[in-house]
């Protein structure tokens, strides 16, 4: 069992967090999901043990590198393992609207769209300052056909920022379909 597993480990059956969080930065940083079943097991029990308050952005780089590994509609196994460590960041840390805006992009990411309109709105409530989370939450409104507040969303992040690019995308993909 994963108990067992780690019980022989060197550190006594914890895992040092520093290590962790190395580790799952580096996974961010390189897209880098290919551990074997036993590596992956060993890993998310090292968090499940450690996991306090400060560490939420461990658990939302995971689900980044996770999001990120590879098309996640075909790995539906990585795609869910990505939204449950995101979920679980913004479930920690309920105040902090930059895991709320990372989860709705993964959930936008993987077609969720109730959920990822959501998650970015409530983001948007907790800190309205993000050109992109309002260009991510015109995305998912535009995908769900709710063209008026999705062209809201993108003319408030063009206003917060006139070079935001992915906001300008979003408009002219709203000019085509209408």
């Amino acid at each position: 069992s994963i108990h067992r597993l780690l019980s022989d480990w060197p550190f006594g059956g914890k895992i040092e967090m520093d290590f962790l969080r190395a580790a799952a930065l580096k996974m961010k940083e390189a897209a880098w999901i290919d551990m074997d079943t036993i590596g992956q097991q060993i890993f998310q029990e090292a968090i499940r043990q450690n996991l306090r308050g400060d560490d939420v952005w461990l658990y939302s780089n995971i689900g980044l590198a996770y999001l990120h590994a590879e098309d996640p509609r075909a790995a539906g196994k990585r795609a869910d393992l990505a939204i449950d460590y995101l979920s679980t960041a913004a479930l920690e840390r309920p105040d902090e609207p930059d895991l709320w805006a990372v989860l709705g992009a993964g959930e936008l990411m993987l077609g969720k769209l109730d959920s990822a309109i959501r998650h970015l709105s409530l983001a948007i409530q907790l800190n309205s300052a993000n050109p992109s989370t309002h260009a991510n939450l015109g995305f998912a409104l535009l995908r769900a056909g709710r063209f008026k507040e999705a062209e809201e969303r993108y003319r408030t992040a063009l206003r917060m920022d006139p070079f935001q690019t992915e906001a300008r995308k979003g408009l002219d993909l709203l000019r085509n379909a209408q």
